[in-house]
């Protein structure tokens, strides 16, 4: 009997003790939602994975971390808005006209929030405030932009090898090609105007190469005015 009574107390004694536990390992995991900071709200339409846990950094400094994620309906819209809940360290301020996007660690590593601070602010976030987010740019955003250029791409390239467009014409038409080949058949024959004596007469160069010499050396020359002589009344 008495070993009975012993073991039963022995029993309600380690239940006590893990119960204690526990609620102690519960306490010290959200000492710092209840206890050292405040919450803050950001409104988005998507979040990309951002879940209860993830990182708050405010200019790259881990300042907090999500708490929980609500999925929301405006009422006016209709449109479905996602908010996320987050801690912050209450010795953080953050501006209220601050930017807050979801960024990824590293290339494809776990999402976060994070907020940038403006250059000039006038007030901070409050307990409780919301801060609107810049939606992420989607990756199905991406790829149909991709496909909407490899497209484009390949669209000119059929139209230059059915020879349309200038580039299609030189490559493929006789016409363009042989009046680019007179041109610069006629330009190399050319002894006579600006052309002709700039390829085959050295006065001309020469005179420039000495006009750049000088306004190295006397720069000032550019900016020189020589005064006009008054008429004698």
């Amino acid at each position: 009997m008495d070993k009975s009574r012993l073991e039963l107390k022995l029993g309600i004694f380690v239940f006590i003790a893990l119960a204690i536990l526990a609620v102690f390992i519960f306490k010290i995991g959200n000492l710092k939602n209840y206890g050292t900071g405040y919450e803050m709200r950001f409104i988005f339409l998507n979040v990309s994975g951002v879940k209860t846990g993830s990182p708050v950094r405010f200019s790259g400094v881990d300042v907090g971390e999500v708490s929980r994620v609500n999925i929301l309906e405006e009422e006016q819209s209709k449109n479905t808005l996602i908010e996320v809940v987050a801690w912050v360290n209450r010795a953080v301020s953050i501006p209220s006209n601050s930017k807050a996007y979801i960024n990824t660690l590293g290339l494809l590593g776990e999402k976060y929030i994070e907020v940038i601070p403006p250059v000039k602010y006038a007030s901070f976030i409050k307990p409780g405030d919301v801060l609107y987010g810049i939606d992420p740019t989607l990756t199905q955003e991406w790829i149909d932009e991709a496909q909407k250029a490899v497209k484009d791409l390949r669209e000119i390239i059929e139209n230059i090898k059915a020879g349309q467009g200038t580039i299609g014409k030189l490559l493929y038409e006789d016409k363009l090609y042989n009046e680019l080949e007179a041109l610069v058949t006629e330009i190399r024959q050319a002894k006579h105007g600006t052309i002709g004596k700039l390829l085959y007469e050295d006065t001309l160069h020469q005179e420039l190469e000495a006009l750049i010499s000088d306004i190295r050396r006397n720069p000032w020359k550019l900016f020189w005015k020589t005064r006009e002589k008054k008429a004698n009344k």
